[in-house]
């Protein structure tokens, strides 16, 4: 844009309107870039996505001193999100008010999700609201989904999509113990083992499960009648909350089903076998 005049039409803040745009490049991967910006500017970065290309990551961190910054990554193929209308992209992260959510936000290109598309790729960084914004911005290139998370090895073979033949596909086999969530295939999850009269604590995220492998029940125990009994208790990770963040902190589920190996309890029609809300914090 060096020599070229402002072009009409663009939108106030892209930096199009006069040549004043920040337009970066990720050729190799994995690949980082951190940058301020100020209230209501936008940095991009370019990206080639090829047919040998299977899922594409970029995650954004929010380093604002004091949460006061507010970042939020758009993507768009072919030309720079952002750069007709602040509301021109693809995809784009989602804003979390929940205290309880995590300062990075995630956005996926994968073969086969509908928004992959082959060719040029911007990803575009805005800092919303009033404030300057600190960020870190990363980018992966993956054959197999988040590269197995490291609980698995990536091999080759078929998948079939739905309302299509089979395909050569990179996939997950996961490690003793770890298992891909729905539509993740990932090796992302793993089964703890529960163990009579212990205690386990962990922490979980928004919209994430945490999985527990229950003892196994033998065909003497079920004869028997025996009673298993599962205690949970819980509490937020902040316990200073304003009004908002009260409104934004829903109870976790607490789901059961039988099964084994990859079978699992999940959310919705025959996920589980048993869920319930869970009561106030620091009950059981």
């Amino acid at each position: 844009l060096e020599n070229q005049a402002p072009v009409e039409g663009h939108s106030h803040g892209s930096g199009f309107e006069d040549c004043s745009a920040e337009v970066g490049e990720f050729k190799s991967s994995p690949a980082e870039d951190s940058h301020t910006l100020e209230a209501g500017t936008w940095k991009f970065y370019r990206f080639e996505v090829t047919e040998n290309d299977n899922q594409l990551v970029l995650d954004l961190n929010n380093v604002s001193p004091s949460h006061q910054g507010s970042p939020e990554l758009y993507l768009k193929h072919g030309v720079p999100p952002g750069s007709q209308s602040y509301r021109d992209y693809d995809l784009k992260t989602r804003v979390e008010w929940s205290p309880t959510s995590r300062k990075t936000n995630e956005l996926i290109l994968e073969n086969g999700d509908g928004v992959f598309r082959l060719g040029p790729w911007f990803a575009g960084v805005r800092a919303e609201g009033s404030s300057a914004a600190n960020y870190t911005l990363s980018f992966h290139r993956y054959l197999c989904p988040m590269d197995c998370g490291g609980h698995g090895v990536c091999q080759e073979g078929l998948q079939t999509v739905e309302g299509g033949p089979p395909r050569k596909a990179h996939m997950c086999h996961c490690d003793q113990g770890f298992f891909s969530p729905p539509n993740k295939g990932d090796c992302s999850a793993e089964s703890k083992p529960l163990v009579y009269g212990e205690t386990r604590q962990d922490e979980m995220k928004k919209a994430e499960y945490v999985f527990f492998l229950l003892p196994y029940v033998t065909e003497e125990m079920a004869k028997r009648d025996v009673e298993m009994e599962v205690l949970v208790q819980y509490s937020f990770a902040s316990q200073d909350n304003s009004f908002w963040e009260s409104v934004y902190m829903e109870p976790p589920m607490l789901l059961l089903r039988k099964g084994g190996d990859e079978v699992y309890p999940s959310l919705g029609d025959g996920g589980a076998d048993f869920q319930m809300e869970l009561s106030k914090p620091n009950h059981a």
